[in-house]
Formats: C-alpha cells, sequence, structure tokens
C-alpha cells in the first residue's frame, strides 16, 4: 500500500479525532505494556499531535518510561497507570472522549489498564502487528508498515489535509523517527520497505541530530548492562546441531549486577546474529 492509499485509508480516523473538537474529554492513548521504542515514539508523537489540534492527549503507561527513552519529547503527556491511586485511576477513566491502543491490537497486552480502555465510549486501534483483528471502522491494522510510528506519521499527514493545520514538529519527528529505527534496526531490517524510507525521508526534513539519536539508541550502554551482557554471554546455550540458540536469565543474576529488563533490551539480536 502507497503512503497516499493509507492516507486514504487512515482519513476515517483523522475525521473522528477532529469530530472531538470541543470535548471536554481526554484523548488516552494506550501501547502494549513493556513499551519498546515504537510504542514510546508512536504514542508520544500522536499525543503531540493532538495536542497542537488542541485536543487533550495523554499517553497511559502500564508502568514508568525506561531510562532509555526518557529522553523523547512529550514526558510531560504520561502517565504512569501504577503511578495512580484508585481514585486518581477513576477519574481518568471517566474523563475518556476516546481510547487508542497503538502499538497493539489486543486488549489483554494493556495488562492492568485494560478496563480503562474498555470503558471509553469511542475505541480505536491503530497497530502494524500481525494478529487475528479484522479492520474495520475503528481498527486500523496495517502489517505492511514496519512500525507504528511509520502509521502515525501518514495519520498525522491526515489530520493536516483534514484541518488544514500544520501538525508536525521537530518534537514530533525525533518520537517518529525513534519508533522506526528501533522496529527496523537501523533499517537492517527484513521489515523496511520504500515507504518506511519515504516516511524517514519525510521526518528527517525536521531538526533530528541524527548522528547523535543514533549513537544515543544504538551505541551508549549503561555500565550495568555492559556486566549482565557478558555475564550472559558465558549462559548461551545451543541444541539441534547448533540451528538454536538459547539463554536463561535469572533474578538472581540480574540483582547481582543490579541490573533492569531495559538492559537485556539487545540480547535477542545479539543471539540472531550467532
Amino acid at each position: 500500500m502507497s503512503i497516499a492509499e493509507r492516507r486514504i485509508a487512515l482519513t476515517p480516523l483523522a475525521q473522528a479525532l477532529l469530530a472531538l473538537h470541543g470535548s471536554d474529554g481526554v484523548v488516552a492513548i494506550y501501547p502494549h505494556l513493556n513499551a519498546d521504542g515504537d510504542a514510546y515514539g508512536s504514542s508520544q508523537g500522536l499525543a503531540l499531535a493532538l495536542q497542537g489540534l488542541g485536543l487533550k492527549a495523554i499517553c497511559v503507561y502500564e508502568e514508568a518510561v525506561a531510562e532509555g527513552f526518557r529522553f523523547l519529547p512529550g514526558q510531560e503527556l504520561v502517565v504512569n497507570w501504577h503511578s495512580l491511586s484508585h481514585d486518581e485511576r477513576a477519574a481518568l477513566t471517566a474523563r475518556q472522549s476516546m481510547a487508542i491502543q497503538i502499538d497493539v491490537s489486543v486488549d489483554h497486552r494493556l495488562a492492568e489498564r485494560r478496563q480503562a480502555y474498555r470503558a471509553a465510549p469511542n475505541r480505536k486501534i491503530l497497530d502494524h502487528h500481525v494478529n487475528s483483528v479484522a479492520n474495520n471502522q475503528d481498527n486500523f491494522i496495517y502489517t505492511d508498515a514496519a512500525a507504528s510510528s511509520e502509521l502515525v506519521y501518514i495519520l498525522i499527514e491526515a489530520l493536516e489535509e483534514q484541518s488544514g493545520q500544520t501538525l508536525m514538529t521537530s518534537a514530533i519527528a525525533v518520537c517518529l523517527y525513534t519508533g522506526i529505527i528501533m522496529d527496523t534496526g537501523n533499517f537492517c531490517y527484513a521489515n523496511v520497505r520504500s515507504t518506511t524510507l519515504a516516511v524517514a525521508a519525510e521526518l528527517l526534513k525536521f531538526e533530528i541530530d541524527l548522528p547523535g539519536l543514533t549513537d544515543r539508541l544504538f551505541n551508549r550502554i549503561s555500565w550495568a548492562r555492559y556486566l549482565v551482557e557478558g555475564a550472559l554471554r558465558r549462559h548461551t546455550r545451543r541444541s539441534a546441531d547448533g540451528r538454536i540458540t538459547y539463554l536463561g536469565v535469572s533474578r538472581e543474576l540480574m540483582e547481582a549486577y543490579h541490573a533492569s529488563d531495559d538492559d537485556l533490551e539487545a540480547i535477542p539480536g545479539q543471539l540472531r546474529d550467532i
């Protein structure tokens, strides 16, 4: 599907969002639990764009933002579900004018936020993952997209077209470019298509420090991550005549190196490279 075709396909979602003008409610954006770069980038990029339209938007995360992604713009729009009291959760749930699942199509991956999402009067899905959920007037799932951030860029184009406003900013571009390069392995994975590169090229027209961003996301690592990756390499095993490479991670090992789950992010890719 070309960018123009996808923009047409996303126009009903853009129109549904624009119809919320004048509402006192909030658009709540729900990515999957254990959010990754694309989940953060697409959520915060969309929230910033909606804010530019004059809508109230928040990103409702299951947990605190991972340290490696706290530089992304839009942190002021982030709500950590686990930091909210019972009354605050109820108030947030009641304020919703629309809830959008992003980078996820099945609501069990919303974990404890699931009931809040289900309580929204309008529910939408924007995703690129293969699943059994069918597209309709509420579900916008395009598995040929490399990242949900790619879809958000095209949705913003549709919002600009329908509203007559310019919404894209450097802050949004940083969010969406981050999402795309994280889900494509810096454009090295098989999910990269010409449309992916075309969207990335448009984003680079904004003020993105590409060398700095790439270095931050792919080269810099914490001391704990450096140590735990070395330890895990020593625990790696192979089976099926070398066709399967695997390892197990114990809580004791993580505690010994003062490592967090975020420090394991590169391990699957390293195993794949063997």
